[in-house]
């Protein structure tokens, strides 16, 4: 039988009705958020509608995150005081969302680069150009340019001479700082490869076998330039910083 408002609803039926464990009613009773009339008879606790809205208002609350403090602070302030209290956990919120979205977006971002490694892999040698232009040294003792990096790797360029140079780091030279270390020159013809370096000693890398597979096929090659993607271990068991790179080339004949 349908309840009218003034019948009493038992412990049981609130936590049917609400789909809740009857524990954190119980729990909100003993924290003084709920005041239950008891059965005479049976001393069993009596909701009445009045405290089934009061439940769901808690609910309400609890989903905001509200500690249970907050909760007997809010059930007690005016509409003013309520009116702040939310407006304060909604600039909270906001930002948690963007916290969010940033996390969101790297987990996206590297995603990416992990299936243009697999690209890379399968098609090597395939023509592209660089996605920048001009490429500064990295400054590691200036927290700005740690800051520009920490939360997208892609960021960091390496740049060699030639397959036996030693790589060394740099940023897209679009702030004004720092030496110009590489620049992309009109007419060059470039081709893609997944670069792999040894973490404890980038000396050791598969740049040189990439330029003599090239070279075997009538190319010459030139400098080397590369985005870092990602770090993990490779099929040998060695950990590697896997980089998408650009090595310039042009025909032998040339």
């Amino acid at each position: 039988m349908q309840k009218n408002m003034e019948n009493y609803f038992q412990i049981g039926e609130i936590a049917d009705l609400l789909q809740i464990n009857r524990s954190k009613l119980r729990f909100w009773e003993q924290q003084g958020l709920l005041q239950l009339e008891r059965d005479q008879d049976n001393h069993y606790r009596q909701y009445t509608f009045s405290d089934l809205l009061r439940v769901t208002d808690i609910i309400f609350y609890r989903n905001l995150h509200f500690s249970t403090d907050e909760l007997r602070q809010v059930l007690q302030h005016s509409a003013g005081e309520l009116e702040q209290k939310l407006e304060k956990k909604q600039r909270e919120i906001e930002l948690e969302l963007q916290a969010l979205q940033q996390t969101r977006q790297e987990i996206v971002s590297r995603r990416s680069h992990l299936q243009e490694a697999a690209r890379l892999q399968q098609l090597p040698d395939l023509p592209g150009v660089p996605d920048f232009q001009q490429v500064r040294l990295f400054q590691s003792d200036n927290p700005a340019d740690w800051q520009r990096s920490l939360f997208n790797q892609y960021v960091f360029i390496g740049v060699q001479q030639d397959a036996e140079a030693e790589m060394v780091y740099g940023l897209e030279a679009d702030d004004g700082q720092g030496p110009c270390i590489w620049q992309q020159q009109p007419g060059k013809q470039y081709v893609e490869v997944l670069l792999q370096y040894e973490m404890q000693n980038h000396r050791r890398n598969n740049v040189a076998q990439h330029c003599q597979r090239l070279q075997a096929k009538g190319w010459q090659t030139g400098a080397i330039v590369s985005r870092f993607l990602f770090s993990s271990r490779g099929e040998d068991g060695v950990n590697y910083d896997y980089h998408k790179g650009w090595i310039e080339v042009q025909r032998a004949a040339d």
